[in-house]
């Protein structure tokens, strides 16, 4: 497996430092390969999402930006051709997050991408948010009270995509606040699902209803709010199978002063926060924990689950 390293930069609309791509040599040492593998992207990145877009056995890479979005196409020799706009994606919003899956099983994976807030309101001459007090300190109030930006779904048609979002029911992510994203099979009917962390408001639980279309049911199924039925602020998303009983539960880290939360599959797509009963409610209550991701890290056969912790403040 190689690496791909997003870079964002100091503010928006300002360009950073290029993403990273370090090639996996397999004698246990990289070589980072950016420029000859013409895998750099200078714009504000925040996530990455890698499939092979086009059925041809190489590894596409989609870059979500605060700004315009880029498809890197594998050209089969190591190198990337830069894409957007032809391929159907020309995005320019504040993008939180990215996950490909094939929702209608073709062998073609279809792109959601979440979007955050309205970009023009954190740039020079826009309305700018509101700001509070926090430790003493004056910082932005959070997402609440700005603009949001819908999220994006986008179906793949032979290896282009056309923005279906409407279509085929994203509909309730105008005034969300998009963040980390997963997108499988939840239900264990064999169609993947995709679940949204959204940052202040209810996560969103689309169920893949097998015909083109997919029902939000996250309040329903017990992963839109925490188990004492509260908003949280959503980060970081993953699944696997933490009990051993042949589905996926869920882990969705939180700001800071708010637990990251585990829900328990108890069937069919039906969860139980159990987040304090599991010990991780408590230990991650103080942490602001932008991302989580559940691996075997002893080599027990046991499900670990590692979070990455930081501010904004």
């Amino acid at each position: 497996l190689d690496i791909y390293f997003v870079n964002g930069a100091a503010s928006v609309p300002e360009t950073g430092p290029p993403n990273q791509l370090y090639r996996n040599e397999g004698n246990g040492k990289f070589r980072e390969v950016t420029s000859e593998s013409g895998a750099g992207d200078t714009g504000f990145g925040v996530a990455v999402a890698a499939a092979d877009i086009d059925a041809d056995g190489d590894i596409d890479l989609f870059l979500a930006n605060n700004g315009p979005d880029v498809l890197l196409i594998n050209q089969g020799d190591g190198t990337f051709r830069r894409g957007g706009a032809e391929y159907g994606i020309a995005d320019t919003n504040m993008a939180g997050g990215a996950a490909f899956g094939d929702y209608d099983r073709d062998g073609l994976p279809e792109l959601y991408v979440s979007n955050y807030v309205d970009v023009a309101e954190f740039v020079e001459g826009g309305r700018g948010g509101p700001f509070c007090k926090w430790k003493g300190m004056t910082v932005g109030c959070g997402p609440r009270g700005l603009t949001g930006d819908p999220d994006r779904f986008y179906r793949n048609v032979g290896g282009r995509f056309e923005e279906a979002s409407d279509e085929v029911g994203i509909t309730l992510s105008d005034a969300s606040y998009g963040l980390g994203i997963l997108f499988v099979d939840l239900t264990a009917d064999g169609l993947p699902d995709i679940y949204v962390a959204n940052d202040s408001l209810a996560n969103f639980f689309y169920v893949n209803e097998g015909d083109g279309t997919f029902s939000e049911e996250g309040l329903m199924r017990g992963v839109a709010y925490s188990g004492d039925g509260l908003e949280q602020a959503g980060m970081g998303v993953d699944a696997a199978d933490v009990d051993g009983d042949g589905d996926y539960d869920l882990v969705v880290s939180n700001f800071s002063h708010d637990h990251t939360s585990l829900y328990l599959n108890r069937g069919e797509g039906f969860f139980t926060d159990v987040s304090y009963p599991s010990g991780i409610g408590k230990s991650t209550y103080f942490p602001l924990t932008w991302g989580a991701r559940f691996l075997d890290l002893d080599s027990d056969g046991a499900v670990d689950l590692f979070l990455v912790n930081g501010h904004i403040y």
